[in-house]
């Protein structure tokens, strides 16, 4: 059911712990989603090539259907956004997380935000109408978990103007702020 509907979703700390997961939540789980699966800062060794891959997109730029409702599937929980044709950037964000096996790495986010794609999915060169990010991630800045601050001061340097919503969680609490 998940895998038919408009969905963004992102990769929790759980799915790393395990290498064989890991590997699952690669090879299958994030070929569902397609491009809707985003992950902008957890890579995983591809064992085909040897190197490094994200598991999911490291970011998704998508126009929402005007009219519709779209929804983001964020660690399964479904959040219905009313959708009027606003062009959006997503970014799906996990906190800095340490304890995952050794064929992933997290990148930290204060890493994240000064390489070259993300930058460029900041400075995307189509009109952007409101930053998304969704995460297994505290949304509260207060949170001494929270990572997505970080990410949302660079895009607010870049972008003073355009909205920014997060949708995050990671104590099991879904939090959102605008």
């Amino acid at each position: 059911m998940y895998s038919k509907q408009c969905s963004d979703g992102a990769v929790g700390n759980h799915e790393l712990y395990i290498t064989d997961i890991a590997y699952e939540t690669f090879n299958q789980f994030s070929k569902v989603y397609g491009d809707k699966y985003v992950t902008s800062n957890v890579q995983i060794i591809n064992p085909a090539t040897g190197q490094f891959e994200y598991v999911g997109k490291p970011y998704r730029y998508f126009t929402t259907q005007h009219g519709k409702s779209g929804s983001i599937l964020l660690n399964f929980a479904v959040i219905l956004i009313l959708s009027k044709g606003l062009r959006i950037m997503a970014f799906g964000v996990l906190y800095d997380f340490k304890g995952n096996s050794n064929v992933s790495k997290v990148i930290k986010a204060a890493d994240l935000v000064k390489e070259k794609a993300f930058l460029d999915a900041v400075n995307y060169p189509k009109p952007i109408d409101l930053f998304l990010l969704i995460g297994h991630n505290p949304a509260r800045m207060n949170d001494s978990e929270n990572t997505l601050g970080t990410v949302y001061k660079t895009i607010r340097g870049a972008h003073p103007d355009t909205p920014i919503q997060a949708f995050g969680g990671h104590s099991h609490i879904r939090y959102v702020f605008l």
